[in-house]
């Protein structure tokens, strides 16, 4: 990105029957501008430590996901524990409610059947 060279631009005004107050003043609003716009520009060591902070954030994340999919792993692992328990535990009561239910039925179907 190129400069203004404000010797050059003062003297190619004045040259051009400019009077010097005013070439004067134009080359400070042109050297103001100039200065301005090069405040936004990034340097290759602004470019640099951004890349080098992004490269910090990815591992960052990278850490954490890796913590967050470790917890969900152990979070899906006691809830199949858990739910295997709890099937186990409704079979116990499901099976012998059920073996009544069979030996009522057969009892009351005995009867009626006398």
């Amino acid at each position: 990105m190129g400069t203004v060279d404000t010797l050059k631009a003062y003297e190619a005004l004045t040259s051009a029957s400019m009077p010097d107050n005013q070439a004067r003043a134009l080359v400070a609003i042109v050297n103001e501008l100039q200065e301005a716009r090069l405040a936004d520009v990034a340097t290759k060591t602004d470019i640099t430590a951004l890349q080098h902070d992004n490269a910090l954030f990815r591992s960052e994340v990278d850490t954490k996901l890796a913590r967050l999919e470790g917890k969900i792993d152990r979070i899906k692992s006691d809830l199949e524990s858990k739910i295997e328990s709890s099937k186990n535990s409704l079979l116990k009561w499901v099976i012998p409610i059920l073996a009544a239910q069979i030996g009522l039925s057969a009892s009351i179907l005995l009867k009626t059947l006398k």
